[in-house]
């Protein structure tokens, strides 16, 4: 079987890493391409997992003269199934898929906030539906805020984890000092609640505990004023790495803060912590709480909870027989629940399906 993949980009954000352990984890007798949307790309393995790759130019992927020489190149490649990672994607190849009879498939519900669940939005997201032959969320509350859940196009397939190359990873210590160390792992844009975070570690500043926020984004700046006015010496910035799980397994905490309208679908950064047997703090919306059970692996709490985060945190930092039994449950979710084969599995088997109907 013969697949071409899109996407807008193949930067370290969680979709992107889906796709590349999605391509890397397929059969060796799936025979891949991969087109990008962009000229830049920050996963550089992905080379050794493909049999051909394509990348245009940001600003020339919408002109005619780039959309003729691709679809020549995909003509080539000939693939019975066309899996488009964003909306771009899919309307960027729906002549392509319409005139030579492709299946395609729609694969960006990767969210689930309230925002999801105003007009424009599910009409949005019926019309891709509409246009393809499935699509894939990676969270049942996608689908239910959607109000897609039983739609016969629909399905979701949670993101798979690969435990196997996360443990061969060496920890890197980010400090010595002893004090219990959080961290919080995501971009600084507008769905991670930083905010929070910012005065979740102004009511502790006199613990020993610190906070490292790995990421980076519009929104940094901002947050770095609110730290500065604040006074606060208990925050660490970062920025982009490409040794996160190193880090990661440093830590004693893992906190994933969403404001209440922007929620996470299927959190790659969440099954980090999870795998490094870390206890998580998260907000409760949107596919968390398919990944973290209350008081199991960690802890739930309201979006903008101040003190219900600061006290989590107080429970967690006097207990450390508590942190290890969450964090032993959360690495066992994941063994179970979220490993790749069982995403490889799930995805093999929807393309056999549409390819055969």
């Amino acid at each position: 079987m013969k697949i071409t993949f899109i996407i807008g980009s193949l930067g370290y954000g969680g979709k992107e890493r889906q796709l590349y352990y999605l391509i890397k984890h397929l059969p060796e007798e799936v025979e891949k391409q991969l087109i990008i949307l962009s000229d830049k790309v920050k996963i550089n393995d992905i080379y050794n997992h493909v049999d051909d790759i394509i990348k245009i130019k940001r600003r020339k992927k919408y002109s005619c003269k780039s959309l003729v020489e691709l679809y020549k190149k995909v003509k080539i490649f000939n693939p019975v199934i066309i899996h488009s990672w964003d909306q771009p994607s899919v309307l960027i190849f729906k002549p392509y898929s319409f005139f030579y009879k492709k299946k395609q498939i729609y694969g960006s519900i990767r969210s689930s906030g309230p925002h999801y669940k105003k007009l424009f939005k599910r009409l949005k997201h019926r019309f891709f539906m509409s246009i393809t032959d499935c699509s894939v969320s990676n969270s049942v509350a996608g689908l239910k805020t959607l109000a897609v859940e039983n739609h016969k196009k629909t399905t979701f397939i949670h993101n798979g984890f690969d435990l196997n190359a996360f443990d061969c990873v060496k920890p890197k210590k980010i400090s010595d000092n002893e004090k219990i160390k959080i961290c919080m792992v995501g971009r600084f844009y507008p769905s991670k609640d930083y905010d929070t975070l910012v005065k979740v570690a102004a009511r502790l500043n006199e613990l020993e505990v610190e906070f490292y926020l790995i990421g980076d984004g519009p929104n940094r700046k901002l947050i770095e004023e609110k730290v500065r006015k604040y006074q606060l010496n208990n925050i660490t910035f970062i920025g982009n790495r490409d040794d996160v799980p190193a880090l990661i397994k440093c830590f004693d905490i893992g906190i994933l803060l969403n404001p209440l309208h922007l929620a996470e679908g299927i959190s790659n950064a969440i099954m980090e912590y999870m795998a490094a047997e870390l206890p998580v703090i998260a907000t409760k919306n949107g596919g968390t709480p398919e990944l973290v059970k209350n008081n199991v692996n960690g802890f739930l709490v309201d979006s903008e909870d101040v003190e219900g985060i600061v006290n989590a945190i107080r429970l967690l930092m006097q207990n450390k027989p508590l942190r290890k039994k969450m964090g032993v449950e959360g690495r066992k979710i994941i063994e179970q629940s979220f490993s790749i084969e069982n995403m490889i599995y799930k995805y093999t088997e929807i393309y056999n399906r549409i390819s055969n109907n």
